[in-house]
């Protein structure tokens, strides 16, 4: 096989085919031999890009990290900025006593926290104040009072100790009272929890006054009860409480010896300068105006103070003036003769009989009666 030519213009330059090796001109692009292409096709450059789209890559997962911590960081402000929002909610609707409404804040300030301790401690005592104060109106029941409420306490005496578990205790106890009102509780539930309730804190003030209460409601000892409200105003705590529940348990028990026991209690909260809701206070003028009409039931009444305290007691009592200027009249008048003020007595008798001539009062027989016993 010959060989190719030099070009023209000088010594030629060779070198060897890439495929067959052959001689051929160093410039040739393609063997006259094997007709193979001189050249390699360039490599794609590669190492480069896979740098650039690296490095791109980082950044953006950095920057894409750096949103989720700042996402983080902001649905973390927000959280807590939520959980304070819900908290002083609650503080104020507490002041107010809206406990239903201060219960479901602390509530959910809880669902967005569920570790915050406060919030938990807070949502428990309105829970308890709201059961104090239960009251249901429509279609509203007590037991869907109670069913909303039980878990958080339920919840509270997984952790609590002490004084602080007899409070949760005595509340679930009152709690199966309201539900068993309505024929949905077990009674023996109820005495089970206030009784476990003494065992934990011998002295505590709810689980005493609550079971005063349930004493007299299951018409049980009239001393027993006292012994049990006595018991809970020793400690000083939740007074007004403990008189609003002692008052309650005895207007219901309805007897001439409530009734004697109730003219005693308005004496002690009298001597003490205490509050008295005005139902309640008319309530127990009402006890007066039961018994007017029948001097012995008046007189025992009466009784159940010494004469020193029984005419404070009574003004005490009417001071709103819930009973007519008749009966008023009348009952100072038998409070001065049963305390032995005979001319005190016999002058209030004389001054009222006018007045019972004029209007044909019943109470004039007996006025009659009294002026003639004075008489003598």
């Amino acid at each position: 096989m010959s060989e190719p030519t030099d070009t023209p213009g000088g010594a030629a330059q060779r070198k060897p085919c890439i495929a067959c090796r052959e001689m051929i001109a160093a410039d040739a692009v393609l063997c006259p031999f094997c007709r193979s292409p001189q050249s390699l096709p360039a490599r794609p450059r590669l190492r480069p890009v896979v740098k650039w789209v690296g490095g791109i890559t980082a950044v953006v997962s950095l920057a894409l990290g750096l949103s989720q911590v700042q996402q983080l960081v902001r649905n973390w402000h927000q959280r807590r900025a939520e959980v304070t929002r819900l908290m002083g909610a609650g503080d104020i609707e507490m002041a107010r006593q809206d406990y239903p409404a201060a219960f479901d804040s602390y509530g959910g300030a809880l669902k967005i926290d569920p570790a915050n301790r406060l919030a938990q401690e807070k949502d428990e005592q309105a829970a308890m104040l709201w059961l104090e104060n239960a009251a249901v109106q429509g279609e509203e029941t007590f037991t869907g009072l109670v069913n909303r409420i039980l878990p958080v306490l339920d919840k509270g005496l997984e952790t609590a100790r002490g004084p602080r578990a007899a409070d949760l205790l005595a509340h679930e106890g009152w709690a199966n009272f309201l539900r068993w009102r309505e024929a949905r509780g077990d009674p023996a539930v109820v005495s089970e929890l206030l009784r476990r309730a003494l065992q934990i804190d011998p002295a505590n003030v709810y689980a005493h006054a609550m079971s005063g209460f349930w004493a007299l409601w299951q018409n049980g000892s009239l001393d027993e009860a006292r012994q049990d409200f006595q018991a809970a105003l020793a400690t000083r705590r939740a007074r007004a409480y403990v008189r609003r529940l002692e008052l309650h348990a005895l207007f219901n028990h309805d007897s001439d010896e409530a009734a004697r026991e109730l003219f005693r209690v308005a004496n002690e909260m009298r001597q003490s300068s205490e509050n008295i809701d005005p139902g309640d206070r008319h309530r127990l003028a009402d006890l007066f105006w039961s018994a007017h009409h029948e001097r012995s039931r008046l007189a025992g009444l009466l009784s159940a103070l010494g004469p020193e305290d029984r005419l404070a007691t009574f003004l005490w009592v009417d001071a709103e003036g819930d009973l007519d200027t008749t009966t008023r009249d009348f009952v100072v008048a038998t409070i001065r003769e049963l305390s032995g003020d005979r001319r005190g007595a016999l002058q209030a008798y004389r001054s009222l009989r006018p007045q019972l001539v004029r209007s044909g009062s019943s109470l004039l027989p007996q006025v009659d009666a009294a002026i003639a016993r004075l008489n003598r």
